[in-house]
Order: structure tokens, then sequence, then C-alpha cells
């Protein structure tokens, strides 16, 4: 499942490729700069990192979401063996 919402994901989108965030409330429509540094963080899809899938299959995120994203570190924790 999904959980990132199409909307949050537009806004994401927009905000790192155009460096701007549009905003409509209340009458009142206009854009705001949006120059930041992005550090994010995702769980694999399946609960465990699946080594023969692609890094955005595994976290279910687009490529022109994560083409944004200067650098990217997968860090994987071994399951302990069980006793």
């Amino acid at each position: 499942m999904n959980i990132l919402l199409t909307c949050l994901r537009t806004s994401i989108h927009e905000a790192m490729e155009q460096q701007s965030i549009s905003i409509s409330k209340a009458g009142i429509v206009t854009t705001l700069q949006a120059r930041a540094s992005v550090i994010a963080a995702a769980n694999p899809i399946k609960g465990r990192y699946d080594s023969s899938l692609s890094f955005a299959q595994n976290v279910d995120l687009t490529e022109p979401i994560l083409s944004r994203f200067g650098k990217a570190r997968v860090s994987l924790i071994k399951p302990r063996p069980a006793h």
C-alpha cells in the first residue's frame, strides 16, 4: 500500500524541481521559495529490503522523485539468527 498520497507527492515534486511551493488558501494565491536541503528515510514496502529489486521498487517511490536527490544510501540491518 502506498502511504504517500498523490497530492503530497505532487507538492514534494514541485518543491524539489522548481524550488517553490504554490499555495492557495483563504482567497490568497501565492508562490513561496523553497530552497532547502532534504533528508528522507523510507522503509521497504515488504518489511525487508529485497536485494533483487531496485531501490525505487523497494521503497515504492517514482523515479522523478528519486532523481531529485543527489545521493541515495541503503542501510541494511541483518536479522539475528533465532536461537
